[in-house]
């Protein structure tokens, strides 16, 4: 494959596809800017758990990472309008299990810049599976949409600057990503 640079330093190739790289999530890479993950929901606590799963191990550290067209919520039980994540996290792992030992709610109060999170997870937990939530007042119905959603090991995650619109850059031995992963 061959790798370019123009005179402004964007990097480009005549020859690239996608491989599931370091995203761990099973399921996620349908949910995209076009086909996003769609929920709606009336109730103040309008939660739902999706098909996006992953085995995990203790005491590593991977990033969460997650788009939407709502505002990021401050804490659980946000306003209307606001959505959060969540991981429910298990100590076996069993992907037809859609229920929880323990969740884990992910906010705009604990993100490491908008839609990131760095997450360690805890001992005797070995899987995690995505829950969203949206809030409404309990009346009028909020639809939320939900898309690059991630979960990569700490050593494949590479932070792009905080700019409006600028993907995440992850770099691995054999691939540089934006997003999806490009191997060279």
């Amino acid at each position: 494959m061959s790798v370019k640079t123009t005179k402004n330093g964007i990097i480009y190739s005549d020859n690239i596809y996608e491989s599931g790289g370091c995203n761990l999530l099973n399921g996620a890479e349908k949910y995209t800017r076009s086909n996003p993950y769609a929920t709606t929901s009336a109730s103040t606590d309008g939660w739902i758990i999706t098909d996006m799963y992953t085995e995990i191990t203790p005491n590593k550290t991977y990033y969460l990472c997650c788009e939407t067209d709502c505002p990021w919520a401050k804490q659980h039980s946000g306003n209307k309008g606001e959505v959060t994540i969540w991981l429910y996290m298990l100590k076996t792992y069993n992907p037809s299990n859609f229920g929880f030992d323990t969740p884990y709610c992910y906010t705009s109060s604990n993100w490491v810049r908008k839609g990131v999170w760095k997450i360690t997870i805890p001992a005797d937990f070995y899987m995690a599976r995505v829950r969203f939530n949206t809030y409404s007042d309990g009346t009028n119905a909020v639809t939320a949409k939900f898309w690059d959603i991630k979960l990569i090991p700490e050593k494949y995650f590479v932070a792009s600057p905080p700019l409006t619109g600028v993907p995440s850059l992850h770099i691995g031995k054999d691939y540089i990503s934006s997003g999806e992963i490009i191997e060279m």
